[in-house]
């Protein structure tokens, strides 16, 4: 994994955990990180694209 990836991905996880505490059950948090891990992995090869690498 290049460095690309990795800080695309930690600013997932920065999403997730800023936003997993403003939900009121477990579920919805699991459900939170689900959708946004899917969306980041759907939109990595775009994103890289676009930028160029």
């Amino acid at each position: 994994m290049d460095i690309f990836a990795l800080a695309y991905y930690a600013l997932i996880c920065a999403l997730v955990g800023w936003g997993a505490p403003l939900l009121e059950t477990g579920f919805r948090r699991i459900l939170f990180g689900l959708t946004t891990g899917a969306i980041a992995a759907v939109a990595l090869p775009f994103v890289k694209a676009w930028l160029g690498y």
